[in-house]
């Protein structure tokens, strides 16, 4: 009997458990199956042209434009893809800055000195004779001031400047003939533009404007006595030193000169922020590399170019005072009609004034 009533007291008890347990999952709301995350958005991809006024592959090519754009391509992932394209290849060589203003593409690589239709600050904004060396010539743009007064000059023109690239001096001229004195040039004809062509015809040294790729062969008939065209490699690679094996020094016209890498500011405008700082981080490392790539290449072309024959004749402490005085005569002339030529002389002027004590240090 004792046996009987306590499996009674225990099923009673069983029953209220099971009860209890009952009503608390009834009470329990029935797991839901997790919801997947909705999927990201797939990010905005940017595609660009951008044209130099080189021909595509040349090494100056290669070494900035091209370097800059896979440099972009890679730190964005892929976002922002700019396609190189070389002189010609969209629009003509001389209208590249034309097209990046007006949309049709929205980048180039460029010479300010080619917009001295536009002002006469173009000129001394892309070389100053007699100017900032090239070793401060970025600095002075980046720490000087030169990168507001590049914009004061571009962006009415609805151009903005990402990038510059310093290159190095060349030869004031190629020449036919070892004439290595001012006078022995006067009334030859010599191929110069910009600044040094002005301070040319001063002297009575005549002045023909011609593009690059016509000077070798207006040099071999003799068209032209002499031409100064850019640096060792490039007037290596156009052969110059075939025709006009003797190389006036030193290069007093282009101490340094800027190219620019510029971009249609309504472009740049619809790009985001963090693409923008992309592309100035992606400039600041082409610099670096296009910097070491032309001191190294400059000196093999011109290297190759003596073990060819050509010869370096230097001009006269006495002739190189008689072109700065005329250099500064023009310039001045210029900065009376230009207020912003006159504030970019007067800036570089002040900056390598600047940086002479340095040179106490490093000349020797």
């Amino acid at each position: 009997m004792k046996a009987k009533g306590l499996s009674r007291k225990l099923f009673g008890c069983s029953l209220v458990l099971l009860l209890a347990v009952s009503l608390v999952a009834a009470a329990c709301p029935a797991p839901v199956a997790p919801v997947a995350p909705a999927p990201e958005p797939e990010p905005e991809v940017f595609e660009w042209r951008m044209q130099a006024f080189i021909s595509a592959g040349h090494p100056l090519v290669v070494n900035s434009q091209d370097f800059f754009v896979d440099t972009v391509r890679e730190l964005s992932g892929g976002r922002l893809i700019i396609h190189s394209h070389g002189a010609g290849e969209i629009v003509g060589a001389m209208e590249t800055r034309d097209a990046v203003t007006k949309g049709i593409i929205e980048m180039g690589k460029w010479w300010s000195t080619f917009d001295m239709g536009v002002g006469p600050a173009a000129a001394i904004l892309g070389t100053m004779p007699f100017g900032t060396r090239h070793e401060d010539y970025l600095a002075w743009y980046l720490r000087g001031g030169g990168k507001e007064l590049m914009a004061e000059f571009y962006d009415p023109l609805n151009v903005k400047v990402v990038a510059v690239f310093v290159e190095a001096a060349g030869p004031a001229l190629h020449m036919r003939e070892p004439w290595g004195t001012l006078e022995e040039l006067k009334g030859r004809k010599m191929r110069a533009v910009g600044l040094q062509a002005a301070i040319f015809a001063r002297l009575g040294i005549g002045v023909v404007p011609m593009p690059g790729g016509e000077i070798y062969a207006a040099m071999e008939v003799g068209i032209l006595d002499g031409a100064e065209w850019a640096g060792p490699i490039l007037n290596k690679a156009l052969g110059f030193h075939e025709p006009g094996p003797y190389m006036l020094s030193p290069g007093w016209h282009e101490p340094a000169l800027f190219t620019l890498l510029i971009v249609n500011k309504d472009a740049w405008a619809k790009l985001p922020d963090d693409l923008k700082h992309i592309m100035e981080v992606a400039a600041l490392a082409t610099f670096a590399h296009y910097e070491q790539f032309t001191r190294h290449d400059n000196a093999l072309a011109l290297r190759d170019m003596l073990a060819a024959g050509a010869q370096i004749i230097r001009l006269s402490d006495e002739d190189l005072a008689t072109l700065r005085a005329t250099a500064m005569e023009v310039m001045e002339e210029h900065a009376a009609k230009s207020d912003l030529f006159r504030r970019v002389m007067e800036s570089q002027l002040r900056y390598s004034e600047f940086m002479n004590p340095m040179r106490e240090f490093d000349d020797f």
